[in-house]
């Protein structure tokens, strides 16, 4: 796991922690930003990531 939990960041910045495999798939990791619909709408900053079927749910280590 890398990063931390999400928190509030603001009305135009919607963090997130996606699971590894699907950060894998956006090919982001954390500290990355990107637009939900380019142009428009929120960005989304991955906060962390976590590994689904983990024992814990909540992102440790890189902020």
């Amino acid at each position: 796991m890398a990063g931390r939990c999400p928190r509030a960041a603001g009305a135009r910045v919607v963090e997130t922690a996606p699971s590894e495999v699907f950060a894998a798939e956006l090919a982001v990791r954390p500290g990355d930003e990107l637009r939900v619909r380019p142009g428009s709408g929120p960005q989304a900053r991955m906060a962390g990531l976590y590994q689904a079927g983990a024992a814990t749910a909540r992102p440790s280590g890189r902020a």
